[in-house]
């Protein structure tokens, strides 16, 4: 089962993951390796991918080894001064090992937690 099977298009979903020691969190906050793990939606489990990425001087690709196309940003959060960064790049993944930033702002600077969802 996939993300796009059970969320329709342009739903607003919480994804979130329990740990012993956090209770219930935004799953941005929990790794399980990490790099992957899973996470339920709707009563189905997903793979996930997360991978700190640097961000880049103006639009462009940044390298993200294992996205695939159709792959849904779920959530970026900025490291460098912590919070919610979901607007700085594509929220669908079009091509294949890069996450493009869309933002014209320069975030070379900025390290971003960046969590998708396998398609």
């Amino acid at each position: 089962m996939s993300f796009k099977e059970i969320v329709s298009e342009g739903e607003d979903v919480v994804i979130t993951q329990h740990s012993r020691a956090f209770g219930t969190r935004p799953v941005e906050a929990f790794k399980v390796d990490g790099r992957t793990g899973s996470v339920t939606v709707k009563g189905a489990t997903l793979p996930y991918l997360q991978l700190a990425v640097t961000g880049v001087a103006a639009p462009g690709p940044v390298a993200f080894p294992g996205a695939k196309v159709g792959d849904i940003v779920s959530s970026v959060t900025n490291l460098s001064v912590p919070g919610n960064a979901t607007g700085i790049f594509e929220t669908v993944i079009s091509v294949v090992d890069q996450i493009q930033q869309i933002t014209a702002v320069d975030e070379s600077a900025v390290v971003f937690l960046v969590l998708l969802a396998h398609a």
